[in-house]
């Protein structure tokens, strides 16, 4: 049953009815704009993001070149000065061909890194045993720094560790931590590397006496507040995306002029022996 509406109220009805829809128009307007913004915002942190994958893979291919150039070099030296001619001359040599490796897998790192997300990396897990791995990155690093020396010490139960990840992102990671530790660190230092088992895994811990970290992971280091500091951000932030892609974690405690500490949590489905006997 319907009512009729007296003429006298039609005028403001209408005036009402007519505010309404504006009201409801210039909302609709705002939330267009607002949604206008967002889309252009988007667009611009899209380009902005493919400007800086494009960046890594120029600079990866730029540090190759120079790398592999020293690699030449270093390998000239070997075959004009075999070891034992000049001692000094073979240790210069193997410190040039380990900065140049050094430099060929950070060119590799950041291609990586420029693929995008952890899950997007392509791993090819196989069981390794974590000792001999971690001998040979510290042969590597202590070729790199010349005639100053660290003293490392490794725990027995290392040896019965075998782990199932991807050797070139183990190496990658061992690399990047254990040069964290010696760079750090002091001529006779001594740096320590342990494994802890736990609910999640094993946990790879490596502890220097040296500057400590002068920022956390998460920021970059500052070269004006510790001159030292240069590149170690950049190497444990991909290290750690290395972990992330194999399930796992690194984490970093550091105190100044203290020491610091590198975790390198694996998951238990990484584990694939030697879990009890650290």
């Amino acid at each position: 049953m319907s009512f009729p509406v007296p003429d006298i109220l039609m005028p403001p009805l209408a005036l009402l009815a007519a505010a309404t829809i504006l009201a409801l128009a210039w909302r609709i307007r705002g939330q267009a704009r607002a949604l206008h913004n967002a889309i252009r915002s988007r667009d611009r942190a899209l380009a902005a993001e493919q400007a800086a994958i494009r960046t890594l893979r120029l600079t990866a291919i730029e540090l190759r070149t120079p790398a592999m150039t020293l690699l030449g070099y270093a390998d000239r030296l070997t075959q004009v000065h075999p070891a034992g001619a000049d001692g000094d001359l073979a240790v210069h040599s193997a410190a040039i061909a380990g900065g140049a490796m050094a430099v060929l897998n950070l060119a590799d790192e950041l291609q990586d890194h420029a693929v995008g997300s952890p899950a997007a990396r392509v791993l090819r897990p196989e069981a390794l045993a974590l000792l001999p791995m971690l001998r040979d990155s510290i042969v590597a690093i202590d070729a790199t720094l010349g005639p100053s020396r660290r003293h490392w010490r490794l725990a027995p139960d290392l040896a019965a560790i075998r782990l199932h990840v991807d050797r070139r992102a183990l190496t990658q990671i061992l690399a990047r931590a254990l040069g964290n530790a010696a760079r750090l660190s002091r001529d006779r230092d001594w740096i320590d590397i342990r494994a802890v088992p736990n609910q999640d895994g094993l946990t790879v811990v490596i502890e220097d006496e040296g500057a400590g970290l002068p920022a956390c992971l998460d920021m970059a280091p500052s070269p004006a507040a510790h001159p030292a500091s240069r590149g170690f951000g950049l190497g444990l932030a991909l290290a750690r995306t290395l972990m992330t892609a194999h399930g796992g974690a690194l984490t970093v405690e550091s105190t100044s002029q203290v020491g610091s500490r590198v975790m390198l949590s694996f998951p238990p489905a990484s584990v694939v022996a030697g879990r009890e006997a650290a």
